[in-house]
């Protein structure tokens, strides 16, 4: 009869990927993993092997969150609508009480890419999907003739994304919010 684990697997993970978020891989110790995680040393390496391949999961883990979030901010919406929604959602995360954490993805990359191919391959992966959905709202608003026909949608969705992820890092640098508050209309404005 095969051991069943003492511990809810989603929850370890999801306390992992929060303190790797708060205090980025580096800092991290392995001690802090596994009270946050609550569990022992033993099923910690029985179930995810290393701190790197913890961090791993913990990126693929946020990324396919990311995008069912970003799909279901498009149910119902106009493209429009769907971009100013994702727009508001990242000014109400940089507004929220952890919004020193900055963007999980953009930390990671920062910190590891450089050096760490298989971070590089997953943070450019998720970037990359943020990138196609926001190009394909883009898209579809010209369709709709919510937008400008003449913008270019990948150049318009390259620059949305970094004033959205630059919003992410004014606000764990500490810029008042007030500075941040104009930047969804900013954005927004890229389609007219």
């Amino acid at each position: 009869m095969p051991w069943e684990k003492q511990f809810n697997v989603d929850e370890a993970l999801a306390a992992a990927q929060q303190t790797f978020w708060e205090q980025g891989y580096e800092a991290t110790s392995m001690q802090q993993l596994l009270d946050r995680m609550g569990i022992n040393r033993g099923s910690f390496y029985d179930t995810f092997n290393s701190k790197h391949d913890l961090l791993i999961q913990s990126l693929a883990h946020y990324a396919e969150h990311r995008a069912e979030h970003l799909a279901e901010l498009a149910e119902g919406k106009t493209a429009r609508q769907t971009i100013a929604a994702m727009l508001d959602c990242a000014l109400k995360e940089c507004r929220s009480r952890t919004a020193h954490q900055g963007c999980f993805v953009v930390n990671c990359a920062l910190e590891l890419a450089p050096s760490d191919p298989e971070v590089a391959k997953l943070t450019s992966a998720a970037l990359q999907g943020m990138e196609s959905f926001v190009r394909d709202q883009i898209q579809r608003a010209i369709d709709e003739s919510d937008a400008n026909p003449k913008i270019n949608p990948p150049e318009t969705a390259r620059a949305l994304i970094a004033m959205m992820l630059g919003m992410r890092v004014l606000s764990r640098a500490g810029s008042p919010k007030a500075c941040l508050d104009p930047i969804p209309a900013q954005a927004l404005a890229l389609l007219d």
